[in-house]
């Protein structure tokens, strides 16, 4: 039996599925790609039930910037942009339209990853950190289901250099 199940790139996926779609076919009208990738992007999170599959599941996709827009000279209109209740995120999962703005709908977490240099300590040279985004901080669009007992753990929203099982027994021991 498998404790994880890791669906690595989703990102690739998406970007993979709309542009073999578009180069196989000749779409009927402009959303038709899309419509299809939504119904496949929503049989891929079916099968990822960890429910039915009795293990964490567990999914990645790259970061992107919120779009802002192109404003018109003409019309003074902005189109492109990304919707205003994104307004208040800098950092999104890097996928298309509707992915992108309902992939947290589908998961318990929706955690963001950056790679930082830790800061010198008595002339020791600095090191690499990975760290983990796991509560608003208002860059990163975050979704935490647990957050209600986040705070117990005192792990605080970003958390440095841990593993998926040090952050799942810190919030087992938070719970007793």
């Amino acid at each position: 039996a498998l404790d994880y199940l890791v669906f690595d790139g989703f990102t690739e996926l998406n970007y993979d599925f709309t542009w073999s779609y578009n180069e196989q076919e000749s779409p009927n009208d402009r959303w038709e790609t899309y419509r299809l990738w939504q119904s496949q992007f929503i049989a891929t999170m079916l099968m990822l039930d960890p429910r039915v599959l009795g293990c964490h599941v567990m999914g990645t996709a790259r970061v992107a910037e919120k779009k802002t827009g192109t404003k018109s000279k003409q019309t003074g209109e902005t189109t492109g942009a990304d919707p205003e209740w994104m307004d208040n995120f800098n950092y999104f999962p890097a996928m298309e339209g509707w992915a992108k703005q309902m992939l947290g709908h589908y998961w318990n977490f929706v955690v963001y990853m950056d790679q930082g240099i830790a800061k010198t300590l008595k002339g020791k040279p600095a090191r690499t950190t990975h760290q983990s985004h796991w509560q608003v901080t208002g860059a990163y669009a975050v979704k935490n289901t647990w957050e209600h007992k986040w705070d117990r753990t005192g792990l605080g929203p970003i958390v440095e250099n841990m593993m998926w099982p040090e952050i799942e027994a810190a919030m087992t021991k938070a719970e007793s």
